[in-house]
């Protein structure tokens, strides 16, 4: 029995040894490749700092090479009584010196502050290497049930809610979004500044609606005073309440490893901060609206999770004065962002009301003229009714579409409407069909004046340190 416990226990160590060898080193973490979309270099420098005691700004690097010459030479005499020896030597010494001096860069600043959290594993959230990815059913059941961290070497796993702290350092893969309220004052921007040069684009936006936007634009401007707030997607996280005790944040590769009749219900973590605009090294647009995946660092700012989020900081300081200001403000970014979509819907579903304006229209001069149209007239209004109503989008373009049918028309009847009749008849066509003159839907949805309550979710409230892929 001796022997075989021996065994087993030499295969134990063996095997653990094995794996501690398959795991990847800091030095190995620290060598990757990253390319960032926004970097704080003041927080990498206050933390390396905090951690090292100081931060190194250059790197030398000196390399010596000395060479040695020598020659000698030497005569002897020998005489029956007296031997004498004379000799002589040349000796030459050759040394060089090279020094290499490097300056540190922010990314160099970041790579040893990463690389010392990987080392001392002070990350409360962080990757799960793939060489550790693999887990059984029996073990993932077990760390649930557990509640607790899993083990010193296996914080990334999952972490009860109430062992997070603020100032916990933490590496996640999120989906970076934008906020609502950055979302939409964003596409007004846009929009204000392409209707100023176009009477056209103008004239396709309901105009009540559009200065109710732009009057609460002009405001959220000043608010944000040159912030990003972001609200965004854990992808590697999910929360698992374990039977009625303390929420878990969880590793997704710990819910996949169990049979999926088995898994516990998760619900989605978000992850919230707000940005500097001078920090981001590429391109807004780029990054923030294009649903793209990334790996971000970042400090927990509040203890926990958080269900309410203000994405707008300076509303708090007029809380005390305008108490529900906060509230309206993220309720026009909620809903200015629905009824964008819904306003979208709407007018690609109006080309059946726009071929039917263009029909009455035919109807209205044929009326005021006193002429029936045969059924081969109503053929050929038809078919230049369907070839033109996707010009009622503004009311210049919708002017082309009315005068090809007044020109046919005019043709047949022999008769030219007047022009301040014509102008009557059309916006009676377009009123009949639900239209606005131009060719709009009167239908579209406006935006709620009302303020909605701040949607509630699981937040992790953070101050971001960086964000890269």
């Amino acid at each position: 029995m001796k022997w075989i416990k021996a065994k087993l226990g030499g295969l134990r160590t063996w095997w653990r040894n094995r794996r501690r060898k398959r795991e990847p080193t800091p030095q190995a973490l620290e060598a990757t490749f990253r390319e960032f979309v926004y970097l704080d270099e003041v927080s990498v420098v206050s933390l390396l700092s905090a951690r090292l005691g100081q931060v190194p700004s250059e790197f030398t690097q000196s390399m010596s090479n000395t060479s040695k010459v020598e020659i000698s030479s030497s005569l002897d005499a020998d005489a029956k009584v007296v031997k004498s020896k004379a000799g002589s030597r040349f000796e030459s010494t050759q040394a060089q010196d090279t020094k290499v001096v490097s300056r540190a860069t922010i990314q160099t600043g970041f790579r040893k502050l990463y690389a010392e959290a990987v080392k001392d594993r002070s990350l409360a959230l962080g990757p799960i290497h793939e060489q550790r990815a693999a887990i059984t059913a029996d073990e993932a059941a077990a760390m649930l049930k557990s509640s607790t961290k899993h083990a010193s070497k296996d914080l990334t796993w999952l972490a009860p809610v109430k062992d997070l702290h603020r100032g916990d350092l933490m590496e996640m893969e999120i989906e970076l979004q934008a906020d609502s309220v950055f979302h939409v004052s964003t596409v007004v921007s846009i929009l204000a500044e392409l209707a100023r040069e176009s009477d056209q684009l103008m004239s396709q936006v309901n105009k009540k609606n559009y200065d109710q936007m732009r009057e609460v634009n002009d405001i959220l401007d000043k608010l944000l005073v040159g912030l990003v707030p972001i609200r965004c997607t854990v992808v590697d996280y999910v929360l698992v309440n374990a039977g009625g005790d303390a929420p878990l944040v969880v590793n997704r590769k710990v819910i996949d490893a169990i049979p999926e009749g088995d898994r516990p219900k998760t619900m989605p973590v978000r992850m919230v901060a707000v940005l500097e605009k001078e920090l981001f090294w590429k391109d807004l647009r780029r990054v923030l609206f294009a649903g793209s995946r990334f790996r971000v660092l970042c400090r927990l700012s509040r203890e926990g999770l958080d269900h309410t989020w203000n994405p707008v900081k300076l509303t708090e300081v007029l809380s005390e004065v305008a108490p529900d200001f906060a509230g309206i403000v993220e309720g026009f970014g909620n809903n200015a962002i629905d009824f964008m979509k819904q306003y979208s819907k709407h007018q690609k579903g109006s080309i059946g009301p726009r071929v039917a304006a263009l029909l009455d229209y035919a109807d209205l001069v044929a009326e005021y003229h006193g002429y029936a149209l045969d059924e081969a007239q109503r053929k050929h209004i038809g078919e230049l009714a369907g070839a033109h109503a996707d010009q009622l989008t503004s009311v210049p373009e919708s002017r082309n579409a009315f005068l090809a049918i007044s020109r046919y028309l005019a043709d047949e009847i022999g008769k030219i409407v007047d022009p301040v009749q014509a102008a009557e008849m059309r916006y009676v066509a377009q009123e009949r069909n639900g239209l606005h003159a131009g060719g709009t839907s009167i239908s579209t949805p406006a935006i709620a004046a009302s303020p909605t309550k701040a949607s509630r979710g699981y937040n992790l409230n953070t101050e971001v340190i960086a964000i890269y892929w």
